[in-house]
């Protein structure tokens, strides 16, 4: 099996699994294309690997390497991340090292971080569901409560800059998208969040946003409503 993932300049590149085996054989950082997929393939033979890559001299290979951690499941990871998260200047790889973190505690966990008053963290959720992590009803909650902020201007993404706001609504939609993160699945027993999509929508047709830049997404994520819908008629 091969898999289509982005290097670090953003080129699409194909990864197989014989290259994911290869390199679980050898030591050092990860370069960004086998980060992304070790993520998608579950790849736990790639684990140690993507904790050197924590300590990467590049951004991307940080940010990467904490997400696929993440989608591993790897709670062994935890107290590495915090204790990375602590250490780390880069603030950004920071925030993701600390939400990665709590990410692998538990989705609830992560819901929780809501209610804090934490605008850095809260900043970078966009980013960190910009990675392979399927969703479960927690993670559906969240992207719905964090894209309603958005929408609505309200608390901390009041002061973004326009361009970053637009390109973290970008994200939080193509997250609620993705077929690989199972959004669908989920909808198909909770009609309150189908309701609560369904209003983002609404929302979205009605605000300054680059709409032809995600129509795309935004019609999945219709075919996804249309579909849980028709499974709820009794």
């Amino acid at each position: 099996m091969t898999f289509l993932v982005s290097n670090q300049d953003g080129i699409g590149m194909l990864v197989s699994e014989q290259d994911l085996e290869q390199a679980s054989t050898q030591s050092g950082p990860l370069p960004v294309e086998l980060c992304h997929a070790a993520a998608i393939s579950r790849y736990i033979g790639l684990k140690d690997r993507l904790q050197e890559t924590l300590t990467a001299p590049h951004r991307l290979q940080k940010l990467a390497a904490a997400k696929a951690l993440m989608c591993l499941g790897d709670k062994d990871s935890i107290k590495l991340l915090n204790d990375l998260s602590s250490q780390e200047q880069d603030k950004i790889a920071a925030a993701i090292f600390k939400l990665a973190s709590v990410r692998l505690e538990g989705s609830s966990s992560l819901k929780n971080l809501l209610s804090r008053d934490d605008r850095t963290l809260l900043e970078l959720l966009p980013s960190l569901y910009n990675s392979y992590l399927p969703l479960d009803e927690n993670d559906l909650e969240i992207l719905i409560i964090t894209l309603n902020k958005y929408l609505s201007k309200s608390g901390y993404t009041k002061s973004i800059r326009q361009s970053f706001w637009e390109n973290d609504v970008g994200l939080l939609i193509e997250a609620l998208a993705n077929p690989h993160k199972r959004a669908g699945n989920i909808l198909n027993s909770r009609m309150d969040l189908t309701e609560d999509i369904k209003d983002i929508l609404s929302k979205l047709t009605h605000i300054y946003f680059r709409q032809d830049d995600f129509s795309e997404e935004i019609n999945q994520i219709s075919n996804i409503l249309s579909i849980a819908d028709k499974r709820q008629i009794p």
